[in-house]
């Protein structure tokens, strides 16, 4: 008996032990087939990541028509934080992208416009932020930028070009005044359909102006004549740069940013800056989160807008009576009104190094810069004709 109970628990730990083997062979084999199954799936999504990308580089015969936009939406609030005295904040920002582009097998024509919108609003010191609340203490603060674009070329490789170019940077805000604008002719470099590179060396910058008061912030105009005042545009010859690149960082991660130069040859040192950057990671098709960083150095433009604040509600000289000499004041539109002498008067404050508004343009900071964080809601679209046969030869 007891030979047969030692048998018997013998037989059971085999079997016990063939079952544990059995299981972990099991489990090895469904693990190697797992990896089998990422490695292929790996290979399948750069196999479609490379297809994207090459569809999204096939240049075709005719039109090509769309745009995208988004909405970002940022509040931040505090109530008794520990460090305290906070102010709490909200932002909207809305974005919106066109473009209309002609290719052809000897030519193209890209045109795009780009405009941005956006409100701030902001409490002091942590107080209550009412979002939809009239406060005047605590207004929505404006600000926005436009762009606008249109590049043609004649193709001299697949890659190289002969190009004209001209574009314009100004606000929704003060539409074209001030605006800056541009006209030149060179080269144009675009080896795939992310990157392109314009340099025309031969290149007019203009700057449309409508208000004297902004007017007389420009060199263009605080150096001339007061007889210059009735042109709304002056500028100079110079070399533009433009680069556009989209870069693919990660997966769902894309990266597009824009630097605008413009380099005077009679004053190389008032140079023009302009550089966006903007940052959206894809949560879902039509949730991403954005960052815009953009920054802007023209120290005429800075000077300008400086000039204008400082003239409106400000009296430059009077009489022993206390009567105006001369004056600058608004009207019921916010258009500035100028009394004879008025516009000397801003001229001679320029050229005076001791006045209050030659110090502001020392203090000033002409560095302009921008960023948003947020949530952005978005979208694209295209309202492309159908193309005709792709270019010959064209990978």
């Amino acid at each position: 008996v007891i030979m047969s109970n030692k048998l018997f628990i013998f037989l059971a730990a085999l079997l016990v032990g063939g079952f544990s083997l059995s299981a972990q062979n099991s489990l090895q084999d469904l693990q190697t087939e797992l990896e089998k199954v990422d490695l292929e799936l790996t290979e399948l999504d750069k196999k479609k990541l490379e297809l994207e990308q090459r569809i999204k580089n096939f240049n075709v015969i005719g039109w090509k028509m769309g745009g995208a936009g988004d909405v970002i939406f940022n509040v931040t609030g505090f109530k008794d934080w520990i460090s305290g005295g906070e102010n709490n904040t909200a932002t909207i920002v809305g974005n919106l992208g066109l473009y209309a582009n002609n290719n052809q097998e000897k030519y193209f024509w890209n045109n795009l416009a780009n405009i941005k919108l956006g409100y701030l609003r902001s409490t002091v010191s942590g107080g209550e932020l009412g979002l939809f609340e009239d406060d005047p203490l605590n207004p929505w603060t404006r600000n926005d930028f436009v762009y606008l674009n249109s590049l043609f070329g004649y193709k001299l490789t697949d890659v190289l070009a002969v190009s004209v170019m001209g574009d314009a940077q100004t606000t929704l805000v003060d539409f074209f005044d001030p605006a800056t604008v541009s006209l030149g002719a060179g080269i144009t470099y675009k080896p795939n359909a992310d990157f392109t590179l314009v340099f025309h060396p031969l290149s007019f910058t203009g700057l449309w102006v409508r208000t004297d008061a902004k007017k007389l912030g420009f060199t263009e105009w605080s150096d001339g004549d007061l007889a210059d005042l009735d042109k709304d545009v002056r500028g100079a010859f110079g070399a533009k740069l433009l680069a556009d690149y989209k870069r693919d960082l990660w997966r769902d991660l894309v990266w597009i940013t824009n630097l605008n130069i413009f380099v005077p040859y009679s004053d190389p040192g008032n140079i023009s800056l302009t550089w966006l950057n903007d940052l959206s990671w894809k949560l879902n098709k039509y949730m991403a989160l954005s960052f815009h960083y953009g920054l802007k150095y023209y120290k005429s433009e800075t000077k300008g807008r400086i000039t204008e604040q400082f003239a409106k509600n400000t009296v430059y000289a009077t009489n022993p009576d206390g009567t105006p000499i001369y004056y600058v004041n608004e009207n019921a539109d916010g258009d500035l009104i100028y009394a004879d002498g008025a516009a000397q008067a801003i001229k001679d404050l320029i050229a005076d190094e001791n006045s209050v508004l030659s110090k502001s343009f020392d203090e000033a900071t002409f560095l302009q810069q921008r960023w948003v964080f947020g949530l952005s809601f978005n979208t694209t679209f295209d309202i492309t004709k159908l193309p005709s046969l792709p270019i010959v030869g064209r990978k």
